[in-house]
């Protein structure tokens, strides 16, 4: 259940779509350039590729 489901109409327009958009990016799949591999998380490029 996501953050802006709960909000319903408070907080402003603005907030939740800012809201909505981190949520959206937190959860995507992220490519790697590097290696080629997709990853379900954001990964920490320093500790995976050095």
């Amino acid at each position: 259940m996501s953050l802006n489901n709960l909000t319903g109409t408070r907080y402003g327009a603005s907030l939740r779509k800012q809201s909505k958009k981190m949520e959206v990016s937190q959860h995507s799949k992220y490519f790697c350039e590097f290696c080629g591999k997709v990853y379900k998380h954001r990964p920490w490029v320093s500790s995976l590729h050095w």
